[in-house]
């Protein structure tokens, strides 16, 4: 999780340094906001995919903690059955 905050406050950085140096570059105008475009849509982009591979991570780890716990309950059922 603390992976997923640093990348997500780097990108955020990154995407305002690169505005902010955008918007003082000499290019005319609609050639910076056609290229800020295009870097919004890539940062978009990579988000969502780093949203995914979180996703998929946290589901994972669920499943396992799933799987822990049934087999953790059934040791336990077993021991439990064995005392009596």
């Amino acid at each position: 999780m603390r992976n997923l905050k640093a990348i997500l406050v780097a990108s955020i950085g990154f995407a305002a340094g690169a505005a902010v140096g955008m918007l003082f570059a000499p290019r005319k105008g609609s050639k910076t906001r056609s290229k800020l475009s295009n870097q919004s849509k890539e940062l978009v982009n990579e988000l969502k995919q780093k949203v995914k591979q979180s996703e998929e991570a946290i589901e994972e780890i669920k499943n396992e903690m799933a799987n822990t716990f049934t087999n953790t309950m059934d040791e336990l059922k077993k021991k439990v059955v064995n005392r009596n």
